[in-house]
């Protein structure tokens, strides 16, 4: 009994995941073979009963069957009545032959109708009815090898990507929430001290007591709180490229990666004399093997987290590339401080800095450069002091 369930769902299987075409043919082919076979002991039945009726008027079994025909009745003086009873056995036959085929028929199709098309079709007309509600919770996935299972797993790739693109698009609108705010609260400040510079000259101009020393240095602190407004927004454009930025994903030789990556680095150490910059790649530069990745988005993100940890460095940092599976991973460690177990969750928010001298910006962009590359940026404490910020961006083929 074990073997014949066990072949059942073998068969069960094999006609849930082999193509529509094939399985058609495969429905039909056993259609027609039931049909034939059905045929076959129909005819066999009816035979006997004409042979019974035959010999029966006869009354004698001696005469082959072969010459037990109308003809044969007709011509030996037999009755019209045992003609129309045998005319009445063929036309049964045929009646029953024609029910048989379409039984068959009815049962294949619905039986073909069941095993492939019944629930991928329910499957589909069920997910399109909550797209149309802009419900994208629906699993839509459907475990077979044909073409309606091929149909349902695509179906369900494009609401996991539609699911994805609401959820950065929310996060984007969150984002934007968040810089205005920022922004809204950070260029406050310059207006407010603007405002009192303006109050206290137009108070002393009026009568005079303010000397031309003291004019010149009201306007000269007047000049810097405009050109920090400036700074303010230039930063604000920086951020709306970022985001129109497309990515411009090109096969990249290893070589050719890490070379840019060494150049970058000895470059910013030309720079930063009193800091030592580091550089260290795990990824085997003479093995031929291209990667997957927008260049510019790369350097873009690795310039601004060295110049990020210059600020926070003692003496040294250090720079790692690394490769795991379809993601390029790049470690910046410096031997600071750290990041304050206050501020490590803020870190990485728009306009958020310990530097006063600083808008707080760079390890936003960072991260949302990581982002549109596939990946993401992580921030945390070396176990022996120093924070670390790791950056990882997707190099698999998009």
């Amino acid at each position: 009994m074990d073997f014949i369930e066990k072949k059942y769902e073998e068969l069960r299987n094999y006609l849930k995941n082999v193509g529509l075409q094939r399985a058609m043919m495969i429905y039909i082919v056993v259609a027609l073979l039931v049909t034939i076979l059905s045929i076959i002991v129909i005819r066999n039945f009816i035979d006997k009963w004409c042979y019974i009726i035959y010999t029966t008027s006869l009354d004698t079994y001696d005469i082959p069957m072969q010459i037990l025909t109308n003809d044969f009745f007709r011509y030996s003086n037999y009755g019209e009545e045992i003609i129309k009873q045998i005319n009445m056995l063929t036309f049964i036959e045929n009646v029953i032959i024609c029910i048989i085929i379409i039984i068959t028929t009815v049962i294949v199709t619905r039986l073909y109708y069941n095993t492939k098309l019944k629930e991928p079709l329910r499957i589909i007309e069920k997910e399109i009815k909550l797209l149309k509600k802009n419900d994208l919770s629906f699993d839509c996935s459907y475990l077979s090898g044909d073409e309606m299972g091929r149909v349902c797993n695509s179906l369900n790739t494009m609401r996991l990507q539609l699911l994805n693109n609401k959820k950065n698009i929310w996060m984007l609108k969150e984002n934007q929430k968040a810089i205005n705010a920022a922004f809204a609260h950070d260029i406050r400040t310059p207006l407010t001290v603007m405002r009192g510079y303006v109050q206290i000259m137009l108070k002393f101009s009026k009568t005079n007591q303010i000397t031309q020393a003291k004019s010149n240095e009201i306007l000269m602190l007047l000049d810097e709180q405009v050109n920090k407004m400036e700074r303010f927004t230039d930063t604000m454009k920086e951020i709306n490229d970022f985001e129109e930025w497309e990515l411009n994903v090109i096969l990249v030789e290893r070589k050719k990666l890490y070379d840019q990556m060494l150049q970058i680095v000895e470059s910013m150490q030309e720079v930063n004399l009193n800091i030592e910059i580091k550089f260290d790649s795990l990824i085997d530069v003479c093995e031929m093997e291209y990667l997957y990745c927008d260049l510019d988005i790369v350097q873009q993100v690795i310039v601004n987290l060295i110049n990020n940890a210059v600020r926070y460095a003692n003496n040294k940092i250090n720079v790692q590339l690394m490769k795991q599976g379809e993601h390029l991973y790049v470690y910046i460690q410096d031997d600071g401080v750290g990041f304050l177990d206050s501020t490590i969750k803020k870190a990485m928010n728009p306009y958020f800095t310990t530097d006063k001298n600083h808008f707080g910006m760079g390890l936003f962009i960072s991260q949302m450069l990581c982002k549109k590359h596939g990946g993401n940026l992580e921030i945390m404490n070396g176990l022996n002091g120093g924070g670390i910020v790791v950056a990882n961006f997707f190099i698999g083929k998009i």
